[in-house]
């Protein structure tokens, strides 16, 4: 801290500046994967279940979860992995709409967000993605290819229900692990 400031200036300050930071990202796209970053995700699905609540609208959502590697098989190298990982954000950037907020949950799960589509909407979305995973996810290293496929859970708020956005996580996830417990790579 630097000498002759209160304490409490000093702190108001860091934490203005924090803010400041934190603002300055929202909007803005993680350049590594092309996803919305966090922050403003949070705040979006805010205003979109709102939306939801006082218009009707609905909403859905696209969960897509990276297929576990066969039982026994090596890791991949670290090179490898990172472009399996980008080619699948890229696909999934490339498959949803411009209205649509793809988030990394974590780097094997990522979430998108579909405001104003409902289940039958959300199905087509699903399916692009899990093309376009299948059709860019090999990569080949040192005559070797390592293939890369998602299974994708979708979801969407239920008609007569009060919006949900837990319940709809819950069904995407769900929906997950029953593509995943029929070997992967679906929808």
């Amino acid at each position: 801290m630097p000498p002759n400031v209160e304490p409490s200036v000093f702190e108001r300050a860091q934490e203005q500046l924090q803010r400041n930071k934190r603002l300055a990202r929202h909007g803005e796209t993680e350049a590594a994967t092309g996803f919305q970053h966090i922050d403003f995700f949070k705040q979006i699905l805010l205003i979109e279940l709102k939306r939801a609540r006082r218009f009707g609208y609905s909403l859905a959502v696209c969960l897509v979860a990276v297929d576990p590697a066969a039982p026994g098989a090596a890791p991949l190298p670290h090179h490898v992995a990172a472009e399996l990982r980008n080619r699948v954000a890229a696909a999934i950037v490339q498959s949803v709409r411009d209205i649509d907020f793809p988030v990394e949950l974590s780097p094997e799960r990522v979430l998108a967000f579909l405001p104003h589509s409902d289940l039958a909407g959300a199905g087509p979305v699903g399916r692009r993605i899990a093309d376009a995973v299948h059709a860019t996810g090999v990569v080949a290293d040192g005559g070797k290819e390592h293939r890369v496929t998602v299974s994708v859970g979708i979801a969407a708020l239920r008609e007569g229900q009060p919006p949900s956005l837990a319940r709809v996580m819950r069904d995407a996830a769900a929906a997950v692990r029953a593509a995943q417990l029929k070997g992967g790579d679906c929808v």
